[in-house]
């Protein structure tokens, strides 16, 4: 009888075949691994996919399962050449990182990260800084530098290792706790009144007319915005004055109002250049000044409760008031600057005005009719004048 081993599906059957007949005379199933169950580094195998590490190899004339790479080690191992090998201590041989406790293999040799071994970059050492392929300290304040690394305040201002303290190195006002960078150097800010040339220079912030200043009354200015008082008087805030101090524009003034060079409210008796100034809108001689009733003397309209102020006293335009022109009267005849009627036929007059008809003919007004006066025959309505009275022409 011969026997034929064959794998299927991870069994193995024997089958007994008659070499005559070809017929099956026996078959024995031999148990094997779960196909699902992963082999141990060190368990036979047949095949990669029967390891857990996905790797078999022939070890001494009998495929077992290997590491194949760092993870399939235990910790403070690393996969070599499929076996798992302890990581190695400072001075070791090495091929990579992973060889050495220090996690650091320099030129074939395990290094311990400690200042003065060797590296490749930064994060290679304990002090996180790795300058010419040597673990190196970081440089204190006032060191050389070419970056931030280089340094252990963490900031290389202007090639040198800075902390932003006063007398530290900077390149802007940023690099400084103070916020004053002068000439590379954090310097540190000046208080009011001390000599400046820019608002960092200040610790208000604020530098005016080349001096520092917080703006209070005493402190430099060039402007009045530059003021808490909002009035700078020749580069200087100054406190504004109440009314009748003197003044040169509103600005000087709590009030807002300069008249005259003196600061005024517009109540009466403070100072005023027209009725607009006054809050009784009446300004006279300068000084504001209640309003005053019909015939008070006055110098503007404003002064006149009526607010009609004509040939210096103030009037309402009726009859017997103050005029300068027939327009300022109701009556529409302004003479001798009063306001009076004009007159009827027969009254004396003086001029043409005077009279309601416009005409004054022999010192009579006149309309013309029969019986009035007359100078030549023009005058009448009748075209007759006789001894100056207009009649019927005969």
């Amino acid at each position: 009888m011969k026997h034929v081993s064959v794998f299927c599906f991870g069994t193995m059957i024997l089958f007994g075949m008659q070499a005559a007949m070809g017929g099956i005379t026996s078959i024995k199933v031999l148990p094997t691994k779960n196909k699902t169950e992963k082999l141990s580094l060190g368990a036979k195998c047949y095949r990669g996919s029967d390891c857990s590490s996905d790797m078999c190899s022939k070890v001494d004339k009998t495929y077992i399962c290997v590491c194949k790479e760092n993870k399939n080690c235990a910790a403070g191992k690393f996969c070599s050449g499929g076996v798992c090998t302890d990581i190695r201590p400072f001075g070791a041989s090495c091929v990579e990182n992973s060889n050495c406790i220090s996690k650091m293999c320099y030129e074939g040799k395990c290094t311990d990260n400690a200042i003065g071994s060797p590296c490749l970059w930064n994060g290679t050492c304990a002090s996180n800084f790795c300058k010419k392929h040597v673990c190196s300290e970081k440089g204190a304040i006032g060191n050389s530098c070419y970056d931030f690394t280089s340094c252990a305040s963490g900031k290389c201002y202007n090639k040198l290792c800075s902390d932003g303290s006063v007398g530290s190195s900077c390149d802007t006002h940023a690099n400084c706790v103070s916020k004053f960078c002068k000439d590379k150097v954090c310097a540190a800010q000046a208080v009011n009144g001390a000599s400046c040339v820019e608002m960092n220079s200040c610790v208000s912030g604020k530098c005016y007319n080349k001096l520092c200043s917080d703006g209070v009354n005493g402190s430099s200015c060039d402007k009045h915005l530059n003021c808490a008082s909002e009035f700078c008087k020749v580069n200087v805030c100054t406190a504004k004055g109440g009314n009748g101090a003197p003044c040169t524009d509103r600005f000087g003034c709590i009030t807002g109002r300069c008249h005259q060079n003196l600061c005024s409210d517009g109540t009466n008796g403070t100072a005023c250049d027209i009725g607009g100034d006054c809050k009784a809108h009446s300004c006279k001689n300068n000084i504001c000044v209640p309003k005053v009733g019909l015939g008070a003397a006055c110098t503007e309209m404003g002064n006149c409760i009526s607010d009609k102020c004509y040939s210096g006293k103030c009037s309402d335009g009726a009859l017997g008031s103050s005029c300068k022109i027939d327009s300022n009267c109701v009556s529409k005849y302004c003479k001798n600057n009063v306001c009076i009627l004009k007159l009827t036929n027969g009254v004396a007059c003086e001029v043409k005005a005077d009279c309601f008809s416009d005409k004054c003919y022999v010192g009579k007004c006149s309309d013309g009719a029969n019986g009035s006066s007359c100078y030549a025959h023009f005058n009448c309505g009748s075209g007759y004048c006789k001894n100056n009275v207009c009649e019927q022409r005969p």
